[in-house]
């Protein structure tokens, strides 16, 4: 590892957060998912159906224990997401909501918006 890195490791150790992984269905993002985790420095949250993201895991030989799976797809959840996100912004209405957040990348932006 190099000396710039080794510090903002540590650092991110002590006080691991979560990160939202909206292209779980890539390859390489899913195995820096999994890096990420058995490194101790956050806890990822996948952006998809679990069952797809779990199949590719499984092609891959990823390990998907410790790791969350957030189905963008899942009504009740985007409901609750576009709930959360009117209340802390109103620059979209709730249909235009509803249709943004069926893509990966904005359902995971409005994830970290209201901070979920």
């Amino acid at each position: 590892m190099n000396a710039f890195l080794e510090p903002l490791i540590e650092r991110a150790k002590q006080s691991p957060k979560s990160i939202v992984f909206p292209e779980a269905m890539n390859e390489k993002v899913l195995q820096a998912a999994r890096r990420v985790l058995d490194m101790g420095i956050a806890s990822p949250i996948l952006i998809g159906k679990e069952t797809e993201i779990a199949a590719l895991a499984a092609t891959l030989g990823v390990d998907m224990t410790g790791m969350v799976c957030e189905d963008h797809t899942d009504e009740a959840k985007v409901q609750n997401l576009v709930a959360c996100f009117l209340g802390v912004a109103d620059v979209f209405s709730e249909k235009a909501l509803n249709r943004k957040f069926t893509d990966p990348l904005n359902y995971g932006a409005a994830m970290v918006r209201v901070g979920l």
